[in-house]
């Protein structure tokens, strides 16, 4: 899997790239439709450009990051851009000299601590972990393994303002080495890598990261076999002192694979959130795809400092033939959570998905296509969902609002950034 654009693959182009979009989401919820609409977004002039995840401070304040790339596939640089209330605007933030970089995680603690994590590249691959402080952006020092020919953070999370995860993979520069996991910690001075397992014989990634508390968190990925024709699910727990692999969820009955990846088998998560209920309780989400049936492949788990049990969850198909999870988010003071990701159709490849999840029924309220949305063309991915804060915590929230971000690719081949402002019904 050259390049790294490359290993959001798990996340984006092991599946290719999806295409179409959202527009409005019907809702079976008192009177009216969720709404999801597109908003304009800054791009980079004949660069293609990307939008990998999100961060919401509050309705006025977010930020979304990415990468931008040449035509010829080179030319990697970090992309971020703001919204201050009224609209989005690229932001300047530093590079590394003499290396290509490139973002695919951020977090936001509050207004002056936000993390933003990837990797850089020259010879060598390395890790790439930026902070901004609530005036500027700086790239922080951060470890990379030793003879790394690719590195890419993927997700990044804090358990508190000193206690931040991010994990990801990396690949050695000897070619008949595989693909391993990677974690770093920071304790509020230093970043350090921290030991992780690798369940599989072939590549291994880690896509997702939640955390409980400062001794419990679970990172999420898949673990492909030696021929990397079959994939399991990873699910790797922290327990205070040491990762280790933990219980991970179970595949359905294998049924016919369909779609671009119809060769592969099994399935791996691409993303992890930590749920709280309006009664308190606490729950893991993962989702991901699975190469053996129509629809995503979601579970979650009670979130407390055991091994994680794992309950899987019954979503629509929305393709007869592939879909995924790519990204969740919940709102404060309410019981929904929204998962997207894409689904395969035979005709004209992936298309974007919105799904929202009402723990309280345990059904999917709703997956909709938002195909025929005027200005995007095919190549439609949406890579990342957050929603708009809201402070202090309400037992309800009227309407909660959210921010999903990804790209559109043009008629002339070049990808663009894609942002959607998405709104709930009461």
């Amino acid at each position: 899997m050259p390049g790294i654009h490359r290993i959001r693959s798990a996340k984006l182009t092991i599946l290719s790239i999806i295409a179409a979009l959202l527009w409005t989401m019907a809702s079976t919820s008192a009177g009216r439709a969720d709404t999801w609409e597109v908003v304009k977004c800054p791009n980079k002039g004949s660069l293609n450009v990307w939008l990998l995840d999100v961060a919401t401070i509050s309705a006025t304040d977010a930020w979304a990051v990415g990468e931008s790339w040449s035509s010829n596939g080179s030319n990697y640089a970090s992309f971020v851009t703001r919204y201050n209330g009224k609209t989005w605007k690229t932001v300047n933030v530093p590079g590394v000299a003499g290396r290509q970089t490139y973002l695919h995680g951020v977090r936001a603690i509050s207004a002056s601590d936000i993390w933003a994590v990837g990797g850089s590249k020259d010879a060598n691959g390395h890790t790439l972990i930026m902070h901004y402080n609530g005036s500027k952006w700086t790239v922080v020092s951060s470890p990379s393994p030793s003879s790394a020919r690719d590195v890419d953070l993927l997700s990044v999370v804090a358990a508190a303002p000193n206690d931040i995860w991010t994990v990801g993979t990396w690949h050695s520069l000897n070619p008949s080495d595989r693909s391993k996991t990677l974690i770093l910690h920071y304790d509020g001075s230093t970043w350090r890598i921290v030991a992780s397992p690798n369940p599989g014989q072939g590549n291994n990634y880690l896509l997702g990261v939640a955390a409980l508390s400062t001794t419990t968190a679970i990172a999420v990925g898949g673990a492909w076999s030696y021929d990397n024709k079959s994939v399991k699910t990873t699910v790797l727990r922290w327990d205070g002192k040491t990762w280790k692999t933990a219980p991970s969820p179970a595949l359905p009955d294998r049924v016919e694979a369909e779609g671009p990846d119809r060769t592969n088998t099994g399935g791996f998560l691409t993303s992890s959130l930590l749920y709280e209920d309006l009664k308190g309780n606490k729950s893991y989400f993962v989702g991901g795809l699975s190469y053996s049936r129509s629809n995503a492949l979601v579970s979650t788990a009670k979130a407390t400092t055991a091994a994680p049990k794992w309950k899987s969850v019954a979503c629509p198909a929305v393709s007869p033939y592939g879909s995924f999870i790519d990204g969740f988010a919940s709102a404060d003071g309410d019981n929904r959570v929204v998962g997207v990701g894409g689904a395969y159709a035979e005709a004209a490849g992936y298309r974007a998905v919105v799904e929202v999840f009402s723990p309280s029924g345990s059904t999917w309220k709703g997956a909709v296509s938002l195909d025929g949305l005027t200005g995007i063309t095919a190549d439609t991915v949406l890579a990342a969902v957050s929603p708009w804060l809201s402070t202090p915590k309400s037992p309800k929230v009227a309407s909660p609002t959210f921010w999903a971000v990804g790209h559109s690719r043009n008629s002339d081949g070049k990808y663009q950034t894609l942002i959607l402002k998405g709104v709930l019904s009461d």
